[in-house]
């Protein structure tokens, strides 16, 4: 068999390692899918900056600590206090020069002492700004890569799942795991975690302080804790449910606008739109109730949290009030105290929403979960340098396939040659699709083998096949951009000449030589804006030349075309057919007469296989077949 003038132009080996580098990728972020996702699985990639930034924040806490600590003496020191026992310095004073702790004993300004302690404060200040710099600095770029990385990761699964795992779910839900439920999970997964570690060591910090200063106070205020985390407890639990029940509903949204929105020109014509818009905005409502739920149960741990508090608060300063009274706590211990225990608040506050988060996450992690839990397709390594080349035959053997319990294929013998055009027809659910599918390497076998120039592919081979065929299909997408940009999607390193000649060979060259554009001219997106029909299905043909590959299947592409763009069409396929293997499904007879062979399907088997010769008999064979 020659090989393709247009392969000349094609750089082969960049491709292939390009395509190389992107599959160990993708194999590898489907591997990693299949453990459960988790925050320390998550961390465990940006561990050093994580650690780093969370020294920062013990640092920031410790600052925090340090300035509730400090303000007690400084008050007692304006009021009048001298002396370290007065002034309740306590492991502070050995951080004092002598001289600074002598002038605080004679009456008079302070005027040493206090510009020590105010120094200390700048320097407190200075610290903790800069700790707290580093910590957003590290933290926030960790965070942002494991948040991308984990999008990479779901997103390089999907793409790995075998299209029977898609028919399964729709577009729609699926996009809003990647979406919505991702960022979830990298809210409960990364950044609550991460707050709980950050707000829990400046409560400890200060919990420290309050301990250190007056222990008993510090246990009176302590014994509204227990109730508060029954609260927060109960409060997660109806968080989660709420979370699932949202998630679900925003799953429906995402699905029904997906469909309505693919379905547009029926739903107009059909004047429905009134019908779906209603539809999808009572699971829009649905996903808004489930919300609206979620933030009230948010909201009562707050509410619980502002009255314990305030209670604490009271009895402390009760209590408080007798010991001063009776000189057993220094006043300026009770001011570091209440000043601690108040910004002990924040914290505590801080890591009551972050629990709040984790609940709420929880329900998406379960629904990511399920994602990474599908079975991706087998990987092959594919072999770097040109495509293989047919030189015998393309061979399917005892054929078989499934979806579900039916079965579409069954017991299916084909053989494509180099040089051959085969034109299958058959009745609608005969299995066409699933045929071209097979040959294409989309989908996996049940049963039977596919057999290279006599070498047997395996069955985890698909990989291999899609190496070796291109498809066209019935619905070509394609990409927003230019006509470049849309045909290398196929063959990234071609040159110009090398798109012209693809262009030229589905005879589509002199349509852009009459812009000025050229290939550069804007075809919109999703189906083509500005094209027509034909020229969408020939500029895809165009797109799978670039591939240079040895068969190239494509489904229905005569199926919206008229006579004259139909005729044209089958000049291009007769044309290709001369280097390459092609199979069409097709049911018109303008393909059928340039064909080789024509091949009837019925019932996933083949009941007719019929030469060139008469037009006439091989349309009374096949359709009298259709009619029985």
């Amino acid at each position: 068999m020659k090989t393709s003038a247009l392969s000349r132009d094609v750089p082969e080996k960049q491709p292939e390692d390009r395509a190389l580098r992107f599959q160990g990728d993708y194999r590898a972020a489907s591997r990693g899918s299949h453990r459960r996702l988790g925050a320390k699985a998550l961390l465990a990639p940006q561990l050093g900056r994580v650690s780093l930034g969370l020294l920062c924040s013990a640092v920031v806490a410790a600052a925090a600590a340090a300035y509730a600590y400090l303000s007690g003496p400084l008050l007692a020191l304006l009021l009048g206090a001298r002396g370290p026992t007065n002034l309740h310095l306590g492991p502070l004073a050995a951080w004092l020069p002598a001289s600074a702790l002598d002038v605080g004993t004679q009456p008079g300004p302070p005027c040493v002492a206090l510009w020590w302690l105010a120094g200390t404060l700048v320097a407190l200040a200075a610290l903790k700004g800069l700790a707290q710099l580093l910590y957003t600095a590290l933290v926030a770029s960790a965070v942002a890569d494991i948040g991308q990385g984990l999008r990479a990761q779901v997103y390089a699964h999907l793409l790995a799942l075998p299209l029977a795992a898609h028919r399964r779910r729709s577009a729609g839900d699926l996009l809003a795991r990647l979406l919505d439920d991702v960022t979830r999970v990298e809210q409960a997964m990364v950044h609550a975690p991460l707050a709980l570690v950050r707000e829990g060591l400046a409560a400890a910090a200060l919990l420290a302080v309050v301990v250190t200063l007056a222990p008993q106070l510090a246990l009176l205020a302590l014994l509204t804790l227990p109730p508060i985390a029954l609260v927060i407890a109960a409060v997660s639990r109806r968080v989660k449910r709420s979370a699932e029940g949202g998630q679900r509903a925003l799953g429906d949204f995402a699905r029904g606008a997906e469909q309505g929105l693919a379905a547009l020109r029926e739903l107009k014509s059909f004047g429905v739109e009134g019908e779906q818009a209603a539809a999808v905005a009572d699971a829009a409502r649905r996903a808004a109730r489930f919300s609206l739920r979620q933030q009230l149960a948010k909201a009562v741990s707050p509410l619980f949290n502002e009255v314990c508090a305030a209670l604490a608060l009271g009895a402390v300063l009760i209590y408080a009030g007798g010991l001063v009274s009776q000189r057993r706590l220094p006043a300026a211990a009770l001011v570091s105290f209440f000043t601690a225990l108040l910004l002990l608040y924040r914290p505590l506050k801080a890591v009551g929403n972050a629990l709040s988060t984790l609940a709420a996450g929880r329900a998406s992690v379960e629904r990511v979960d399920d994602l990474l839990a599908l079975e991706p397709e087998a990987q092959t390594p594919r072999v770097s340098g040109p495509p293989a080349r047919l030189t015998r035959a393309l061979e399917l053997r005892s054929l078989g396939f499934r979806y579900g319990e039916r079965w579409v294929l069954r017991e299916l013998e084909l053989v494509l040659s180099p040089g051959e055009l085969v034109v299958v027809r058959g009745d609608s659910g005969a299995g066409k699709s699933t045929l071209l599918d097979v040959v294409a390497g989309l989908e996996s076998l049940e049963r039977g083998g596919v057999f290279w120039d006599g070498e047997e592919l395996s069955p985890g081979a698909q990989s291999r096949l899609r190496a070796r065929v291109a498809l066209v299909p019935q619905q070509p997408l394609l990409l927003p951009g230019s006509v470049a940009d849309n045909l290398r999607c196929a063959a990234p390193e071609a040159s110009d000449e090398a798109l012209w000649a693809a262009l030229d060979a589905a005879g589509l060259g002199e349509r852009f030589r009459r812009v000025e554009e050229g290939l550069s001219e804007l075809i919109g997106e999703g189906s083509g804006g500005g094209l027509s029909v034909g020229e969408i299905s020939r500029l895809a043909i165009a797109r799978a030349l670039l591939r240079d590959r040895a068969v190239i299947v494509l489904d229905e592409p005569s199926a919206a075309l008229d006579a004259e763009q139909e005729r044209r069409l089958c000049e291009i396929l007769r044309g290709l057919a001369e280097e390459r293997a092609l199979l069409v499904v097709s049911h018109r007879e303008a393909l059928w007469e340039g064909a080789d062979r024509l091949l009837e399907l019925r019932g996933g088997r083949l009941l007719a296989d019929a030469t060139t010769g008469s037009l006439a008999a091989r349309s009374g064979v096949a359709t009298g077949a259709g009619r029985q």
